[in-house]
């Protein structure tokens, strides 16, 4: 139980701060609604839990690949936030209805989410500092310990995107379609500044 509530701090906490997958949820929460932002914030919180998984199973290991393969993630991740951010900021030309960005969300949200997540180095860095101080990782915990975290960090990842999807989907209805559409523009060019950044850290 005591691995579980940590778990859901871990991930609680990783998936909190404010980066690029946070955009992309708010954004599709606010144009789609519920679901549109929940389903781009399930796929992190998959990526969370399998990040969470390596660090507990193979800490020095994984993070070793992870420090070979740190450059390529990066321009993958920056060129795809780049494509998203254009995406995002021309949308808001022809305005899209809300009914067809929800439609387009579901699995193609969570899959897009989940490969930004699993190609971000600083992920897998900050779940093996976590597990490692919460024992595990190298030789310390047993398998159900192991598991038991695991789950929490799934469980506390999708607790944020839960908060951050309902708070962009109440407020949706109070938006106006000028208010949209540069909320379009703005979360695009945010986008695309974290992709500069990623390809200007690898």
């Amino acid at each position: 139980m005591d691995s579980f509530v940590g778990g859901v701090a871990m991930g609680f906490a990783i998936a909190a701060p404010v980066g690029p997958i946070g955009i992309l949820c708010l954004r599709r929460a606010v144009a789609g609604g519920f679901l549109a932002g929940l389903s781009s914030g399930l796929g992190a919180a998959c990526a969370d839990a399998v990040y969470a998984a390596l660090a507990v199973g193979a800490l020095t290991f994984v993070a070793a690949i992870v420090a070979r393969l740190a450059v390529p993630l990066h321009l993958a991740g920056g060129v795809v936030l780049i494509v998203l951010g254009l995406r995002t900021a021309l949308s808001a030309l022809p305005r899209v209805s809300r009914e067809v960005v929800c439609a387009r969300a579901g699995w193609r949200a969570l899959v897009t989410t989940f490969g930004l997540t699993i190609v971000n180095p600083a992920t897998m860095l900050s779940f093996g500092a976590l597990v490692a101080a919460a024992g595990f990782g190298r030789g310390g915990g047993d398998a159900r310990g192991a598991a038991a975290l695991v789950m929490g960090v799934f469980v506390g990842s999708a607790l944020w995107w839960c908060v951050l999807s309902a708070f962009g989907s109440a407020v949706r209805r109070a938006i106006s379609p000028a208010v949209m559409r540069g909320i379009d523009v703005a979360s695009g060019a945010a986008l695309g500044a974290f992709g500069v950044w990623a390809l200007a850290g690898a």
